[in-house]
């Protein structure tokens, strides 16, 4: 796999994208902790709610969660959110929006996971393109 070169800049929508596939791809991180917030309380739930809206609209988009799905399903994290609802709020988003989750072991596997999906992604587009004869 070839080097990718990181930029740092201001997304509406997720927090990593691909430079030239601004309106194709986009990569949400959360924590473990970040996403159960986002279940448990109200206000942040209607944003994250949104944000997944605004996702939904990208042909190649994820939400990579740095931990894994037994310390959802463990309820290993700082809520009084039952483990039940965390995990079938996680199953409803992704039908709702047909948002994936990816729940990587660590921040690390989580890192790797979307450099991979990214830069995957950007190879199918370039080979679309290709393929209709666009440079």
């Amino acid at each position: 796999m070839g080097e990718m070169k990181m930029e740092e800049a201001t997304l509406q929508t997720g927090d990593y994208g691909i430079k030239g596939l601004e309106r194709d791809v986009r990569v949400e991180r959360k924590s473990v902790s970040d996403l159960v917030s986002c279940m448990a309380q109200k206000a942040q739930r209607d944003r994250f709610k949104r944000e997944l809206e605004r996702l939904a609209a990208f042909p190649e988009r994820l939400v990579v969660v740095e931990g894994s799905f037994s310390e959802l399903r463990e309820g290993e994290y700082h809520s009084l959110l039952h483990p039940n609802a965390a995990m079938s709020t996680v199953a409803s988003w992704w039908g709702e929006f047909n948002v994936g989750f990816m729940f990587a072991s660590s921040r690390d596997s989580a890192q790797e996971f979307t450099r991979r999906f990214l830069f995957n992604a950007a190879r199918r587009f370039l080979e679309q393109r290709e393929r209709m004869g666009i440079s």
